[in-house]
């Protein structure tokens, strides 16, 4: 059975450290030899079997317009970048998903 892991452990498992646990969607190593990159289970697609992210082509209420320009999103551009640049454009992947037991709805105001 695979081991149920949190959103830290699971950078550091790769030898990653996020910048900020609470706002960092991806992370790297001291070294720069690696890179880890949230994906939401819910948007993990599949085809042939094979699975792809598409961020271009997700639902209206997981538009890119509402977290294109969060702190998270733009850090974890830079380390694709890296990625892309300096390591044959490969990273690990952090698969998340909400815990339901801990999630709260927000409160609007």
């Amino acid at each position: 059975m695979p081991k149920d892991y949190t959103k830290k452990s699971a950078f550091e498992h790769f030898g990653t450290k996020q910048k900020n646990v609470y706002t960092s969607w991806s992370a790297i190593s001291e070294d720069m030899g690696t890179v880890a990159v949230t994906i939401w289970k819910d948007q993990l697609k599949y085809k042939d079997r094979k699975p792809y992210w598409d961020t271009f082509n997700l639902p209206e209420n997981q538009s890119n317009n509402f977290w294109k320009d969060a702190i998270g999103n733009r850090e974890r551009i830079e380390h694709l970048k890296h990625c892309r640049n300096k390591l044959d454009g490969l990273f690990r992947v952090v698969i998340t998903s909400v815990s339901l037991k801990r999630w709260k709805p927000c409160k609007s105001a």
